[in-house]
């Protein structure tokens, strides 16, 4: 598995993190509250952290993660309940 969407994220305000050995390590971009509760976060495998282009932490609810993935952009928003994955041409900037 490259990506995964994750909630009930525990950790206050928001970052990025590596985890995991060597060869096998994952970056968690996360959102969290002062309270510890209802974040949210998407692991990338340490392979595809190179192609993060931005991330925009919405609220403790809601994170998008934007890659670019060879001619095609990728973006990850993930809100409390809901994960999608919408992918378009990068260049014409319409989806696919």
């Amino acid at each position: 598995m490259d990506v995964a969407c994750v909630q009930e994220v525990r950790w206050r305000g928001s970052g990025c993190r590596l985890f995991g050995a060597i060869g096998k390590k994952y970056k968690l971009f996360w959102m969290g509250s002062k309270a510890k509760a209802d974040g949210v976060g998407i692991f990338i495998a340490e392979k595809w952290v190179d192609s993060v282009v931005s991330v925009e932490r919405h609220s403790k609810r809601a994170l998008v993660l934007k890659m670019v993935l060879g001619d095609c952009q990728g973006s990850f928003p993930v809100r409390k309940r809901t994960g999608t994955l919408r992918i378009w041409r990068a260049r014409k900037n319409e989806p696919i």
